[in-house]
């Protein structure tokens, strides 16, 4: 399993004092590049094969507050991926300090060509790493 920690700030927390909607896609975003930049993808490999990610849908299901100050590791598994790698669903788990899950999120994606900006078949190595992704239960190859 895939985890990254993270520690809650005042500046990612809403007028009900607990942590704003905007920043549990931050620190999901957050965790899922720094899963690949410790696989050997980061901005400059990314920028060297010319492709990145692109996003076609998140979806998030809060569960339990978090507030300032909380420790939170995100855990990141891969729903689904295409057959040819183009496409992928990863899920993250927001789990607080007591196991406790606060939020499940959801996300639908590909790989993005930043050139010719059209949806692209990763190269051989970002596969490798696709496949280096932990396994959700329900986990699929479509």
């Amino acid at each position: 399993m895939y985890e990254k920690q993270i520690e809650v700030r005042w500046s990612d927390l809403d007028p009900n004092v607990h942590m704003r909607h905007s920043a549990y896609m931050d620190f999901g975003a957050h965790a899922r590049t720094d899963f690949f930049q410790q696989n050997g993808f980061d901005t400059r490999k990314f920028a060297q094969i010319k492709i990145g990610p692109v996003l076609f849908r998140e979806e998030i299901v809060y569960l339990k507050e978090i507030g300032m100050g909380e420790k939170i590791t995100l855990r990141i598994s891969a729903l689904k991926v295409s057959q040819d790698y183009r496409k992928f669903s990863i899920f993250q788990e927001f789990v607080k300090e007591s196991g406790e899950v606060a939020a499940k999120l959801t996300v639908e994606g590909a790989w993005f060509n930043i050139e010719t900006r059209k949806v692209v078949v990763p190269p051989e190595e970002m596969q490798v790493v696709m496949e280096k992704m932990p396994k959700h239960p329900d986990f699929q190859r479509v």
